[in-house]
């Protein structure tokens, strides 16, 4: 309940992977269901996958699950599947996978932290060969236009200036035609700005975030 609730929505592949890693899926299915007939989860749809067919259930918490997790705000439905918030947590998961195989040390990571104005879709926290590698997550799909992209990076910077302690902010994004707008409006940017920044393509992220 709280992974689901500190993502807002998680697939069963996401809970899976994250949870039951060592474990057959009997275990996930029954659990999930459990959680689901109690009140404690609900089922939103399922996630549309690029074959044919459908991907696993996509779940969020049900109202005996915010009563648990104590939520100020109180119970909020949504009423569809936010590809977005799955996409964030696909970003996570592959930190989980390098983090297990050993390529990279997941110290600590959180949702939507703030920085300022600016406040980012995921932050991970990691060590590399006695060396840290730190990074705002900024998931992108493609929807936002230029100049809410230099907003956000402006935002970013004053956070910077502000502490002087800020990880490197990269965008995620779809396809190679959003890393060149993305890409354009970062090169915009005054020289001693830009290497706050970086862009790299949902396949290839994490890969290049950590390597040496």
């Amino acid at each position: 309940m709280q992974l689901v609730g500190r993502f807002s929505q998680l697939a069963s592949t996401h809970v899976g992977e994250i949870l039951f890693a060592d474990r057959t899926g009997t275990p996930l299915d029954r659990a999930l269901t459990r959680l689901v007939r109690h009140g404690y989860l609900r089922r939103v749809g399922r996630r549309s996958t690029d074959s044919a067919g459908s991907g696993g259930y996509v779940y969020e918490l049900g109202k005996l699950g915010w009563a648990e997790l104590g939520t100020p705000e109180g119970y909020r439905r949504k009423y569809g599947i936010s590809n977005h918030a799955l996409k964030v947590a696909d970003i996570y998961v592959e930190f989980v996978r390098a983090h297990r195989a050993g390529h990279v040390e997941l110290i600590h990571w959180e949702i939507e932290k703030p920085y300022g104005d600016a406040r980012a879709d995921l932050v991970v926290y990691l060590g590399q060969d006695g060396k840290r590698l730190d990074y705002c997550l900024e998931v992108d799909l493609g929807t936002e236009r230029p100049h809410i992209i230099r907003r956000k990076l402006t935002a970013y910077w004053r956070a910077f200036t502000a502490s002087g302690d800020l990880p490197y902010v990269a965008f995620i994004v779809p396809d190679q035609y959003r890393k060149y707008e993305i890409g354009r409006v970062i090169r915009g940017l005054p020289d001693d700005q830009q290497g706050l920044f970086s862009v790299h393509l949902f396949k290839e992220a994490v890969v290049e975030l950590i390597e040496p």
